[in-house]
């Protein structure tokens, strides 16, 4: 194996361009849904409008202290903001959203092997990088979709590795620069919250003379960095901090699948436990075995099953500290997500450092069980397929996705046609896809609740639409569980608040979309 760490960098820089290049070709960036939010809330701010979108989350409504139109930005913000400067710097071009998802899916592997490199062989280092950058879930989110994911990564590997540069000789100021950075992940993603319970515990394990200043060197820059956030959100939520609550209610018995974040509920994370506590619950203690579960599904079965074999082996103290925070992260990162909705994706944070374990003890079977140079090869060989059975699956199930995901590009710029050329300019609009309809119109939009009485809700309180554009077959109906009365308005069969059908359209995969307007276009 070559040890220049130049090689290093160079080879898994070369094999991330290689993974993301072959997912890019298989697939094609739409504006639309979330990407179409973060694009518009980015043009939003190149423009001078301000930090706000025209998309208007329906699960949000509820949260504004003054629900002004367009809304203010309520999704991660971290997002916008950097493809804003983007814009300024490059012009206003949808692919330059790709751009920071990118560098930190890169960066993620760079750090993992940075962190490897100081803890673990240098062969240990490299290939647990690589297993990290051949992650499906972390592919996909680097170009198609949840952008934040890789960035939340990159930053979450940058502030472990800095805390363990800190205990290897470096100054405090190194956990200071891992608070910053634990800090920034707040604004890419509301769950960073997530992440300080086990950094606080990694730090006052990594320095247990001095934990009280290692602590205040973690913590203080981390709540500086997030002061404007706390001050935006104070000003636009009446709040501090801002979580989707609809969260807490997916997979429960009053709000199957994901139905929740189809309907306006209280803001107030007590409000929703003083009125479902009982169901939140009982989805919690189910979820919590669910993760547990499926804990071989996160990632390729036989690294998780090295990663066990190897945390049990005897460690160096900071191999050993590094095997602690991982089985506390894991462990804290289950009881989370399971307040929510099962999703192995959620657990990619943890999936770097039991590629770290897993790699390590495999390495080690090999060298111990093989003699032969050349069986030893053809073992690691065999391994090296066995790990990357999921990324090869991925790519194989691209490929044969290839002409639905033609199918649904094909109709989602349909549809952009269609909204462009029936859209007026002061229209504002009930949509299921919010983030399509924002981008491409720049009217006003909000997403489609689960039923007339909810959406008649919506148009009286909050957003005083005057069109709604219509699907006759509802995207993911059975997981977000939309009334039939929908399927009626559509179909001409049920009054909508006297809504009359203006235009329709048969889209290429002849899916038909019906554009209703209010009686003489009035917003009451």
């Amino acid at each position: 194996m070559i040890r220049r760490p130049g090689v290093h960098v160079v080879a898994l820089v070369a094999l991330g361009v290689v993974l993301l290049a072959a997912d890019a070709a298989l697939t094609t960036l739409v504006p639309a849904s979330l990407t179409g939010i973060i694009l518009d809330g980015a043009r939003c701010l190149y423009e001078g409008q301000g930090f706000v979108s025209h998309g208007a989350t329906l699960g949000f409504l509820t949260a504004y202290r003054h629900l002004t139109l367009p809304a203010p930005y309520l999704w991660y913000p971290f997002m916008p903001l950097v493809t804003a400067g983007l814009f300024f710097v490059a012009g206003v071009k949808p692919w330059l959203v790709l751009v920071v998802p990118v560098l930190g899916y890169l960066a993620s592997g760079l750090a993992l092997w940075a962190l490897g490199r100081r803890l673990f062989a240098p062969a240990t280092a490299l290939l647990a990088a690589a297993v990290l950058m051949m992650q499906p879930n972390l592919i996909d989110t680097a170009v198609e979709a949840n952008f934040t994911d890789p960035i939340m990564l990159a930053l979450l590997l940058g502030c472990v590795l800095a805390v363990f540069v800190a205990r290897q000789g470096g100054s405090l100021w190194w956990v200071a620069a891992g608070g910053c950075a634990l800090g920034v992940a707040q604004y890419a993603r509301s769950a960073g919250v997530a992440l300080y319970v086990p950094i606080l515990f990694l730090v006052a394990s990594a320095f247990p003379g001095r934990r009280v200043r290692a602590a205040a060197m973690l913590f203080v820059p981390c709540a500086l960095v997030q002061v404007p956030l706390v001050l935006y959100y104070w000003r636009v939520t009446g709040s501090p901090t801002f979580m989707p609550t609809y969260l807490l209610l997916f997979l429960t018995s009053s709000f199957p699948g994901m139905a929740a974040n189809r309907l306006l509920l209280p803001p107030s994370a007590l409000a929703i436990f003083q009125q479902w506590g009982g169901e939140i619950l009982r989805k919690w203690v189910g979820q919590v075995w669910v993760h547990y579960k499926y804990f071989f599904t996160m990632t390729s079965p036989l690294v998780v099953a090295g990663a066990v074999l190897g945390v049990l082996r005897p460690a160096r103290p900071d191999v050993v500290l590094l095997r602690n925070f991982t089985l506390v992260f894991y462990g804290w990162l289950v009881a989370l997500n399971s307040l929510a909705i099962w999703d192995n994706r959620y657990l990619l944070p943890v999936i770097p450092f039991v590629a770290l374990f897993g790699i390590d003890a495999l390495r080690s079977l090999v060298a111990h069980a093989v003699t032969s140079p050349r069986a030893r090869a053809a073992a690691a060989a065999a391994l090296a397929l066995l790990v990357s059975v999921e990324t090869i699956d991925f790519y194989y199930q691209a490929v044969k996705r290839r002409p639905e995901l033609a199918r649904r590009r094909d109709d989602k710029r349909a549809l952009a046609r269609f909204v462009r050329a029936s859209l007026r300019p002061d229209d504002v609009v009930l949509s299921v896809d919010v983030g399509l309809v924002a981008w491409e119109t720049r009217n006003v939009v909000v997403g489609m609740p689960l039923d007339l009485a909810t959406a008649a809700r919506i148009r009286a309180d909050y957003v005083p639409f005057n069109v709604a554009l219509l699907s006759r077959s509802l995207p993911a109906a059975g997981l977000y569980n939309f009334s039939p009365e929908w399927e009626r308005v559509v179909s001409g069969r049920q009054d909508f608040l006297g809504f009359q059908k203006e235009r329709e359209i048969t889209l290429p995969s002849g899916e038909v979309v019906v554009l209703l307007r209010a009686p003489g276009g009035s917003r009451r």
